[in-house]
């Protein structure tokens, strides 16, 4: 999270100033998919290799959502927004239920690997729309050095900005603190449950299936 908070100012100044929205976002998304189909190569004691893929899966899709919600102006009147992005957040949870449906005959024969690559498809399988109906990127004739510096420049200022705003400043680094918290409870219930309450791993993929249709109603 660390990573995605400092690198996404930069990188977000960067497509804006050189039209590669889409772009990033298709990258950021394959670099998210690969790692997590990668996560099937993990054997026990490969701590190192694990943590580094489980690093590249969650900075690309974080990576992603940041050009993903950059679309939502370009999508819905000011008054829409908000119901569309709930009705994204839905659809997310959604999937997401549907993945972790697909990964239980997986894990009830302990053939972890394939609950991995199937999470894998079905994450690209559901990217794959977004990619090819969304607005293409617009040339502007500025290279990528050039958008990096501008990129640099903007991030700067807008540091700079805030400043002289204190309550936005305050907001930002409260949102970013609840965040990582929230994301920190999700990633850790598996381990709670599994190691404190004694659930096995299809127990606790049925867990987090309730857990997302409950997610899926509050959005």
């Amino acid at each position: 999270m660390l990573v995605v908070a400092l690198a996404s100012p930069p990188l977000g100044a960067v497509a804006d100033q050189a039209r590669v929205r889409k772009r990033l976002l298709t990258v950021f998304s394959a670099l998210s998919v690969t790692a997590t189909a990668s996560m099937a190569t993990v054997t026990r004691g490969d701590v190192l290799w694990g943590f580094i893929l489980a690093v590249l899966g969650i900075v690309g899709f974080e990576a992603a959502l940041v050009y993903y919600n950059a679309y939502l102006p370009d999508l819905a009147s000011l008054g829409w927004r908000g119901q569309l992005s709930a009705y994204g957040f839905a659809a997310h949870y959604l999937g997401a239920a549907g993945a972790l449906l697909a990964a239980v005959p997986f894990a009830a024969r302990a053939r972890y690997g394939g609950a991995f690559r199937t999470a894998a498809g079905i994450y690209a399988l559901f990217a794959t729309p977004a990619l090819l109906v969304l607005p293409p990127d617009r040339g502007t004739g500025i290279g990528v050095g050039s958008a990096v510096r501008l990129g640099l420049a903007r991030t700067r200022a807008i540091i700079v900005d805030l400043a002289r705003h204190r309550e936005l400043r305050r907001f930002l680094l409260a949102y970013l603190v609840y965040y990582d918290g929230v994301n920190t409870v999700v990633f850790f219930a598996a381990l709670f449950a599994d190691h404190t309450l004694g659930f096995t791993t299809v127990e606790v993929i049925r867990l987090f299936f309730v857990v997302q249709f409950s997610a899926l109603l509050g959005a």
